[in-house]
């Protein structure tokens, strides 16, 4: 196997680290077309959400992505789903984007991290990460709860404003250290790369996404 093949066993392996502990709700995964849409999948199990991950890695996507948070058992209406549709929160997360390689030059004048040192230490001064993910083009670290959050219209409004405030915690160290991080991080209906894949957003350059780091850490919600 290249570096750059598809890798089922590290997309299982991952999916279950991030996921396995939540007893209820359906794993989303979405891929790029080659017309710029999105097209998303629904899952209960993450076996099958990977086998799927691998067939639309066949049509050599751009980019195969999961959800962050897993959507209710009888599922959505359509798509992704939006936030109000989120119905376990696993983890929290960073979105590190740095260096040129597929990247649009940011809005607002701040650049993005030049490379991985660079970007590592927007989140020096936090919690150690779970597992941290190399995207093709930047970092994921994750953040792992010690209990999955199960969300219901009575606590809806305060997961948002946590995740939204762990998302102003990161852009604030970032634009300290001269650096762009991106808006609309903390959504809910956040899309990453799913580790295993290849990360195809730049013609002729195609990237690996996998976990390069794990520890023992979780955060207490």
């Amino acid at each position: 196997m290249s570096a750059v093949d598809f890798d089922a066993a590290h997309a299982i392996e991952f999916l279950d680290q991030v996921f396995g502990d939540v007893n209820s709700g359906l794993i989303s995964i979405s891929h790029l077309t080659p017309q710029g849409g999105m097209r998303s999948e629904h899952f209960q199990w993450l076996r099958f959400a990977a086998a799927h991950a691998a067939e639309w890695d066949a049509q050599r996507p751009p980019g195969i992505y999961f959800r962050v948070t897993m959507l209710p058992p009888e599922g959505v209406k359509g798509g992704r789903g939006g936030s109000d549709d989120a119905h376990a929160l696993p983890f929290l997360w960073a979105d590190l984007d740095y260096g040129d390689a597929g990247h649009k030059p940011p809005a607002g004048g701040l650049p993005l991290p030049p490379d991985e040192e660079a970007a590592r230490k927007i989140i020096a001064d936090m919690p150690t990460p779970t597992l941290i993910v190399h995207s093709g083009g930047g970092l994921y670290p994750i953040w792992k709860f010690d209990h999955p959050v199960y969300i219901t219209e009575a606590n809806r409004a305060e997961v948002k404003t946590r995740s939204q405030d762990w998302q102003n915690m990161i852009k604030a160290n970032a634009e300290q250290l001269g650096w762009h991080y991106g808006s609309g991080v903390g959504d809910l209906a956040r899309m990453l790369r799913l580790p295993g894949t290849v990360n195809r957003k730049v013609a002729g350059l195609e990237r690996p996404c996998r976990v390069i780091e794990q520890t023992s850490e979780v955060l207490t919600w």
